[in-house]
């Protein structure tokens, strides 16, 4: 069973998603220019100039063929795209070690008060060593196969409580802060106690015994949240969220350990707050392996390999694989605030017959 199977875009989707993070990236290329050399500078301004991507004979499934990416870490363009490839990636490794080692999947998310912008380096230091500890815990160990974490890190650019940070909607969408306000007296309309400070959090993925959840090597919400206090130091921090993976289709958690370590919506606020992020998260590892997921990576990669060389592999049978009938080739370009087609013409037999079932390529970005 796939765990994590995306929907090939339709094609407003795919233009609507292309267009956002390419207006993105042209408002990056306004703040990189003090941190990066030119060489770098002009590969994010020609990052997906143009594309040549598959579409079927109604346009509904839509897959980039070429696109000169820059796969720079800042790139919102690129970034979306590594997103998805992480998600397929973590997916395998999930198939592969529930089907070879027979386990099950815990996912939790733990996090702290938010920081100033000045100490968010720290911070970020001190969320990884806390983890560090936390896996050297006797009840942890004891339950731990193996884990993925995920660093992220959001900015609160909000002045005053909204509706949506209140109710949990929009871009707040799940997370619901009114207990939080609540217990403050606060209410919609005030002033917003987090404004313009950054909050870390762990989205950490965890393989563990099949019979974990009915066993009593058991840990509740109480127990992870009294865990993660201790090695924070930090007996403040209420937000703990834990619960079992659901395996099959469109796995949100999956998506959750997979997307951005900073979304482009925050690092594109102000020239101020991409030089904090930027400082804050250049050079380190927003996902790290460790037990069985360090095994699975490495065999990702011998998979990688194969694929280049077109030779089979132990893993093709979790690759996902497309299965969209696709009849043209289409080539777009950008034209300063969308993309437009710029050329269409069928694919030819030899084309479709070479395409047709062909697993997904990978992407990895770089700082």
């Amino acid at each position: 069973m796939k765990d994590f199977i995306p929907k090939r875009k339709k094609k407003q989707e795919f233009k609507v998603k292309y267009n956002m993070a390419k207006t993105k990236n042209t408002i990056i290329q306004e703040f990189m220019g003090k941190h990066v050399n030119d060489k770098t500078h002009e590969r994010v301004v020609n990052c997906a100039v143009w594309m040549e991507y598959f579409a079927d004979l109604g346009d509904d499934n839509c897959r980039i063929s070429r696109c000169p990416f820059c796969k720079w870490r800042f790139c919102p363009m690129c970034a979306m795209r590594a997103s998805y490839r992480d998600a397929m990636k973590i997916g395998m490794m999930v198939d592969w070690i529930a089907d070879e080692h027979g386990l099950d999947f815990l996912f939790t998310t733990c996090s702290a008060r938010n920081v100033k912008g000045e100490d968010l380096p720290k911070e970020i230091t001190r969320y990884s060593n806390a983890h560090n500890k936390m896996l050297k815990r006797k009840d942890v160990m004891a339950i731990n196969k193996g884990c993925i974490r995920k660093l992220e890190i959001t900015y609160n650019a909000e002045e005053t409580i909204t509706y949506d940070m209140w109710h949990g909607k929009g871009r707040y969408k799940g997370k619901p802060m009114e207990d939080y306000f609540i217990t403050r007296g606060l209410r919609i309309g005030d002033p917003n106690p987090n404004y313009d400070t950054y909050h870390t959090h762990l989205h950490v993925l965890w393989a563990v015994d099949k019979h974990y959840f009915k066993s009593r090597k058991y840990l509740n919400r109480e127990k992870w949240l009294k865990l993660w206090q201790e090695v924070m130091k930090d007996d403040s921090i209420t937000h703990m969220h834990v619960q079992r993976l659901k395996r099959g289709g469109e796995n949100k958690e999956i998506q959750e350990i997979a997307k951005y370590a900073a979304k482009p919506d925050d690092y594109t606020h102000s020239q101020e707050v991409f030089d904090m992020f930027y400082k804050a998260i250049k050079g380190r590892k927003a996902l790290t392996y460790n037990g069985l997921f360090r095994d699975g990576s490495k065999i990702h990669k011998e998979y990688k390999k194969a694929k280049l060389k077109h030779e089979p592999h132990i893993w093709d049978k979790y690759a996902l694989v497309d299965t969209a009938e696709y009849v043209y080739m289409v080539k777009a370009s950008w034209f300063g605030k969308e993309y437009a087609e710029t050329a269409r013409r069928e694919l030819t037999n030899e084309e479709i017959n070479a395409f047709f079932g062909q697993a997904e390529d990978d992407f990895e970005l770089e700082d």
